[in-house]
């Protein structure tokens, strides 16, 4: 049986028996009832159903470590505690959780090497209909245009199906190829937990993208519409989602593109996306994170692959320290590795309505990476830089980084802002 608590109601008012094991679970005891502890927007379905633990199973400290790591996937709690109480038929298993800001209004603002400064209004229900499920939106205006929708259903266990939507539309100078681009994209995703640590999917996308130059799109009308569909599978070990520090995480899509409504495009794109997560032994405070991004194209770009379409590295998402679009190709080849360190660990941070975690991190990092057209470009390309950052780290709401770093000559140390985990955003197609 799975129960919940009321919005008032507290631990000792619900097991009223001093013997309350915190933290500390007899190992080999049978879990009769769970009952679920200070959830006042969130189901208690939904945790119930997240649980790695079931009425029935046998508890083990790694069962517990396991229900606490699919808590935190689902990204709208700040903390998660567990506690066991026990009676002459098995265990009572308590979740007991503090919930972040569910609805929050904000100002959303960019600031990117290509198109400056933008802000405007946003909306995050990071768990809407007490369903863990996160709705995004933010109109952003000033260097860039942008507008975007994001849906995204929670992460669900046992071969369960999860999807997300985004919609985006944008109005900016795209200085990488010099043009004004107006464009809508529309990205569908489906996939299914095959195994506790794989995953497997499909992504549907469809871009269109006009230009006031002609050169830049396949069709003659200036204005490309491409369609592509994907399958990846993913193989996830992290410890944590939001601000992980032990585990892998590797992807592995296939794709075609198409183009539509006459845009001659068509081309086959590979992606390998390995990351890797380590913690020191020193304390619990350090850890290092390696990314590794590998995209390869088919065709040749201006014939079968827009030019819109090919890769820029260098800058805040790419390698840094050089500045954006240091080298270009329709192949490209990104490493980073980075030292961090937990200045302050993520805490509980309340102001009237407002909650959330909020944490504060220090990094030393080293990127590599190439973008080549030829088998020669692809050594010629390679450029590095290093240096150093501050990362605020906010697990229900994002990571903001803060980087200095050096490594074009000419230009000395450059500053970036960057709006997630680097990895994540050397994957837009916008960075």
């Amino acid at each position: 049986m799975v129960a919940g608590a009321g919005a008032g109601c507290s631990l000792v008012k619900v097991q009223n028996i001093p013997t309350v094991y915190d933290e500390e679970f007899p190992a080999g005891e049978v879990v009769r009832e769970i009952m679920v502890l200070g959830n006042k927007h969130t189901r208690t379905s939904v945790i119930a159903r997240t649980l790695a633990t079931q009425v029935g199973d046998t508890l083990t400290v790694e069962s517990i470590l396991k229900n606490r790591e699919w808590l935190d996937r689902l990204g709208v709690f700040t903390s998660i505690r567990f506690l066991t109480l026990k009676q002459p038929d098995g265990l009572v298993l308590f979740v007991q959780v503090t919930e972040a800001t569910p609805y929050l209004p904000s100002l959303s603002m960019e600031l990117t090497e290509e198109n400056g400064f933008s802000i405007g209004p946003a909306l995050s229900a990071i768990n809407f209909a007490g369903t863990a499920t996160k709705v995004t939106g933010f109109a952003r205006f000033g260097g860039a245009t942008n507008l975007q929708l994001r849906v995204e259903a929670p992460w669900r266990p046992r071969r369960r199906w999860t999807y997300s939507a985004d919609m985006y539309w944008r109005d900016r100078t795209n200085k990488l190829d010099d043009f004004h681009e107006e464009s809508g994209e529309v990205y569908l995703v489906a996939y299914r937990q095959v195994w506790e640590a794989l995953r497997a999917g499909t992504r549907l996308d469809f871009l269109s993208i006009g230009a006031d130059t002609t050169g830049i799109t396949l069709s003659r009308s200036n204005r490309d519409n491409i369609v592509g569909l994907s399958a990846f599978a993913e193989y996830d070990t992290r410890d944590v989602w939001a601000n992980p520090k032990r585990g892998w995480h590797a992807e592995l899509a296939l794709g075609y593109n198409r183009g539509i409504i006459n845009t001659p495009a068509s081309y086959v794109r590979a992606d390998l996306d390995l990351r890797r997560y380590i913690p020191l032994p020193l304390t619990a405070r350090h850890s290092l994170a390696f990314y590794s991004l590998l995209t390869l194209m088919s065709g040749g770009v201006g014939f079968d692959i827009p030019l819109h379409q090919d890769f820029h590295i260098g800058g805040t998402n790419t390698v840094r320290g050089w500045e954006l679009g240091a080298r270009e190709g329709k192949h490209q080849f990104l490493n980073t590795l980075e030292y961090r360190f937990d200045v302050i660990q993520p805490m509980i941070v309340q102001a009237w309505f407002f909650s959330t975690t909020v944490g504060v991190q220090l990094a030393g990092l080293v990127d590599v990476g190439t973008a080549w057209d030829t088998s020669t470009e692809f050594g010629d390309n390679f450029i590095a830089g290093y240096g150093a950052g501050i990362r605020l780290v906010m697990p229900s709401l994002g990571l903001l980084r803060f980087d200095f770093a050096r490594g074009q000559a000419e230009i000395g140390v450059r500053f970036h802002i960057g709006g997630s985990e680097k990895a994540e955003a050397s994957r837009y197609r916008v960075r």
